[in-house]
C-alpha cells in the first residue's frame, strides 16, 4: 500500500502508453517487499532538461527509469555515470542520491544478453545480425561483443551511425568482426530488432527474414505489442524468438541492487504492515445505530 514514506521511482518516455515497465518493476518491488513504486511520466524531448531538474529536488524519489526516444540525451543531465553507461553511451536509469544529483546507468545490454542466453544457451562464437544504432542497440552490442561473439552486422538508416558504433565496438573487442549490412539479413546466428519498430500497428518489419537459415534465433526489444509482427512472422516461419518483455525482466533486480548501493541513502525501505485489530474496526451489534451526538440527551 502507498504511504507517505513510500519511494518513489518515475519511467520517462514520449510516447508513453506502450511501457510494459511499471507493471513488471512494480510487480518485482512488492515480491521483494519493498516500500516503492514506479509512474510513468510523458517528457517529449523539449522538455527533458526541465523535467529532470525538477525531479532533482523531488526527496523520496530514487530513481528515473529512460527509455525511447531519452536513452542517449539523458547523458548530459547524468552528475555521475557508472561503467555500463561510459562504454553504452547511453542510459536506461538513473539514482538520486541526498543532494539530487544523478548517478547514471544501462543494463539494456546485460538484460539483452542474458534473455539470449537463457532462451537459446552460450552466444559465444555466433554471429549477429543487429538493426538499429541508438540507445538500446549501442547497449547491446558492447554487451553481446563482450559475451565472445564472432562476428557483429549493423543495419541502420543513418549508415554513418552504424559505422560509428561499429568501430567503436571494434576498437573495445578488436577479436569481433563487423560490417554493415541491409535490411535483408542471410547468414546469421541470431538476427534482433533494436529499433522501435513495431510499437505502432502502421509499421513494417524492420528487416526481411526470408533469407535467414532456419535455425537463426529472432529477438525483439519492442515491449508492446508482446507479440510483434516480426516475432509473429519470424514463429510462423519456424525461428525459435525471444520477446522483448524478457529483456526487462533479466534486468529488474540489477535496478534494484544499483539503487540500494547509494552511500548517502542507503538501501530502499521493506513494507511495513500495520498490525491492526481486525476487531477494533467493528462496533459492537448493541452500539450501532446508538451513539450519542454532542448535546443529545
Amino acid at each position: 500500500m502507498i504511504s507517505g514514506r513510500t519511494k518513489l521511482f518515475c519511467i520517462v518516455a514520449d510516447p508513453i502508453g506502450h511501457v510494459r515497465t511499471p507493471q513488471m518493476f512494480n510487480a518485482h518491488l512488492e515480491k521483494c517487499g519493498i516500500d516503492a513504486v514506479l509512474v510513468p511520466v510523458h517528457v517529449t524531448p523539449d522538455k527533458l532538461s526541465e523535467v529532470v531538474q525538477g525531479l532533482r529536488s523531488v526527496s523520496n524519489l530514487r530513481g528515473i527509469v529512460v527509455t525511447v526516444p531519452h536513452k542517449i540525451s539523458m547523458l548530459e543531465f547524468c552528475d555521475e555515470f557508472d561503467a555500463s553507461a561510459s562504454i553504452a553511451g547511453a542510459v536506461n536509469i538513473l539514482r538520486r542520491d541526498a543532494s539530487g544529483r544523478m548517478t547514471g546507468a544501462n543494463f539494456d545490454g546485460v538484460g539483452f544478453r542474458q534473455s539470449l542466453e537463457d532462451a537459446t544457451g552460450s552466444i559465444a562464437g555466433k554471429s549477429i545480425y543487429l538493426a538499429g544504432a541508438g540507445g538500446v542497440a549501442r547497449a547491446i552490442a558492447f554487451s553481446l561483443a563482450d559475451a565472445g561473439i564472432r562476428h557483429l552486422s549493423i543495419c541502420n538508416r543513418s549508415q554513418n551511425k552504424a559505422e560509428e558504433l561499429l568501430a567503436a565496438v571494434q576498437k573495445r573487442f578488436p577479436d569481433v568482426g563487423t560490417s554493415v549490412a541491409d535490411d535483408r539479413p542471410e547468414l546469421f546466428d541470431v538476427a534482433v530488432n533494436a529499433t522501435s519498430l513495431g510499437l505502432k500497428a502502421s509499421d513494417g518489419l524492420p528487416f526481411a527474414i526470408d533469407r535467414l537459415k532456419a535455425s537463426a534465433v529472432v529477438a525483439d526489444v519492442v515491449m508492446e505489442p508482446i507479440m510483434t509482427k516480426l516475432l509473429t512472422a519470424a514463429e510462423k516461419k519456424g525461428h525459435q524468438i525471444v520477446r522483448g518483455d524478457a529483456m526487462l525482466k533479466f534486468q529488474l533486480q540489477s535496478w534494484v541492487e544499483f539503487i540500494d548501493n547509494c552511500p548517502s541513502l542507503g538501501p530502499m525501505p521493506s513494507v511495513t504492515i500495520p498490525q491492526t485489530n481486525p476487531a477494533s474496526l467493528v462496533a459492537p451489534a448493541n452500539q450501532i445505530g446508538h451513539a450519542k451526538v454532542a448535546g443529545q440527551r
